[in-house]
């Protein structure tokens, strides 16, 4: 049924349904289930379909992220335990093989990178075996490519919470394309294998841009982008292919505001909000198509930033009103999310220029996200910099440190909370009258931050408004 419904417009809130009833199913099932191997690959499959349903790194879900780890784990004890069994089932081990990918999926929207980088191995070593057993398989191929591309998105893509190793990453796109061009080659009027050959172009031109290679990222920008509007047009009322020519635009923006043709840049954000906001009011429930519109958000504001680089104020306080009015509208929504009302605190508290920011709106919507989503390491650092905003310097500090110590160990935003908090201990100095060590404390938390980082912008301008009134 899910397969059925899950591309049509409006689909989610059906979908919810389908997942809440169907687990009550499975776990009656999972008492009968032990000593039938043939009962207990059906429920493995049924808990995965319910776990996607749930949550997914990619497609329209029910931000159920907890209960999707829950099921996910299910399915994978039930697939091991068969292979465990039967060594040579291959239809087990290429079960066991989805699954790794999904918890790796998991664990890597919490930024567990180390773990969804073992898990998605886990998954490589399985698929490869097949593959050389089974050469001509186009599923096998497939999933081999899945396994490479998330082990390159979790080693190096500049674009997700990374391990930062590009080398790595670029190997494994490498092989990942490949596949790609083969089954593009071979099957040319399957709109699937067009896709996933424009995935592969998209990421090696956003590993390209970041490292530096802007011709070449630009030639594959390209081929990308034909590839998307193409699927688009043959296939209009497809949610996915949309997305991904959404996420295509907000992308391609970013790159040409950052070389300074903003026009273009500032076009292609349009294109990408106009199409987020007819997924959005096509599925209102659709939890991945209000979090596409608040990237869109930040995507804005950088442009904003690289406006303001090139001397043009004007049009970098608009685009950057733009984004706080996008992050105000979905978090004044009844349905409203603790991340969409962290999002706004955040905004609220650091989008330049300073005119722009609200603080006690922000503390207000810092705090109800904090009561909605208690503990979460990324809401109270939002609080933390809402905290901030209004004054509340030694409190800001004291709640930074409470959500660093949640991120897991492996979370790739552990060096921006480790600057943020430096940030709040060096306004704790600076207002005690220690300047000298309050400008010291943000170098060296800027030292520890690389070139492209999101937060470098912020902790720049707080050192310069620091160094203008001295030491």
């Amino acid at each position: 049924m899910n397969r059925e419904i899950e591309s049509l417009p409006g689909s989610t809130r059906a979908r919810e349904l389908l997942v809440s009833k169907a687990l009550e199913t499975f776990d009656k099932l999972a008492a009968q289930a032990a000593g039938d191997r043939s009962l207990q690959r059906e429920l493995a499959a049924a808990y995965a379909a319910a776990g996607n349903l749930q949550w997914s790194r990619y497609y329209a879900h029910l931000g159920q992220y907890d209960g999707a780890l829950e099921s996910a784990r299910k399915a994978r004890e039930i697939r091991e335990s068969l292979v465990a069994a039967d060594p040579d089932d291959e239809d087990a081990r290429r079960d066991l093989a989805y699954s790794y990918i999904v918890l790796g999926d998991l664990t890597s929207g919490r930024e567990d990178l180390l773990e969804a980088l073992r898990s998605y191995r886990q998954s490589v070593e399985l698929r490869e075996a097949l593959v050389a057993r089974h050469p001509t398989s186009v599923n096998d191929r497939l999933a081999l490519m899945v396994s490479y591309q998330r082990v390159g998105d979790t080693a190096g893509n500049p674009n997700f919470a990374s391990l930062d190793d590009t080398a790595t990453a670029a190997h494994y796109y490498d092989k990942m394309l490949r596949i790609d061009e083969d089954l593009a080659r071979e099957f040319p009027q399957e709109p699937e294998y067009q896709l996933n050959l424009r995935i592969a172009y998209e990421k090696i031109r956003d590993l390209r841009w970041a490292m530096g290679d802007r011709d070449a990222a630009f030639d594959v920008y390209r081929q990308a982008l034909v590839i998307n509007e193409k699927l688009v047009a043959e296939h209009p009322n497809n949610t996915r292919y949309r997305r991904d020519l959404m996420i295509a635009h907000r992308k391609t923006g970013l790159m040409f505001a950052e070389v300074g043709d903003l026009e273009k840049g500032v076009g292609h954000l349009q294109q990408a909000e106009r199409v987020a906001d007819e997924i959005s009011a096509a599925d209102p429930a659709n939890a991945s198509a209000r979090m596409d519109l608040g990237n869109l958000a930040f995507a804005w504001y950088s442009a904003a930033t690289f406006a303001t680089r090139q001397d043009r104020a004007a049009l970098g306080r608009e685009l950057a009103a733009r984004g706080i009015a996008l992050l105000k509208t979905h978090a004044e929504r009844p349905e409203a999310t603790a991340d969409h009302l962290a999002n706004y605190a955040f905004a609220l508290s650091v989008f330049e220029p300073a005119s722009l920011r609200n603080p006690s709106a922000a503390l207000l919507s810092a705090r109800r996200a904090a009561d909605m989503k208690k503990g979460d390491p990324f809401v109270l650092n939002a609080l933390a910099w809402a905290l901030h905003a209004n004054g509340a310097w030694v409190q800001a500090a004291a709640t930074a440190e409470q959500a660093l110590a949640r991120l897991s160990p492996g979370a790739a935003s552990r060096k921006t909370f480790q600057a943020d908090l430096a940030a709040f201990r060096a306004a704790v100095k600076w207002h005690a009258g220690q300047r000298t060590d309050a400008i010291a404390e943000l170098e060296r938390a800027l030292g520890t931050l690389d070139v492209a980082a999101g937060r470098r912008p912020i902790l720049e301008s707080t050192l310069a408004s620091y160094k203008a009134v001295g030491r």
